[in-house]
């Protein structure tokens, strides 16, 4: 199963996938809704203080070298295989 954004900022960033609800005069209890990806980017770059920036020039190892033997490889291996790999070749 490919993750959703929320999934993938909750377990990649250790953002929570819910936050408390404003409380009622009449609550006691506070209630939780989830988190919108706004406020979870928000957590992620004031709160959590980390650096999710990615590469800053086409010239980067990133691109470099993962694409041609990380991502491309992998999608050959799929092929050949008979099983892609669709959320590499979705790039």
């Amino acid at each position: 199963d490919v993750r959703t954004i929320y999934e993938h900022f909750s377990w990649s960033f250790h953002v929570p996938l819910e936050t408390p609800t404003d409380k009622n005069d009449q609550d006691v209890e506070t209630s939780m809704r989830p988190i919108t990806v706004s406020e979870m980017n928000q957590q992620m770059h004031y709160y959590k203080n980390n650096d999710v920036l990615g590469p800053t020039n086409p010239e980067s190892r990133y691109v470099m070298e993962d694409v041609p033997y990380g991502l491309v490889l992998t999608v050959i291996l799929g092929r050949l295989l008979n099983c892609p790999a669709s959320l590499h070749e979705s790039g």
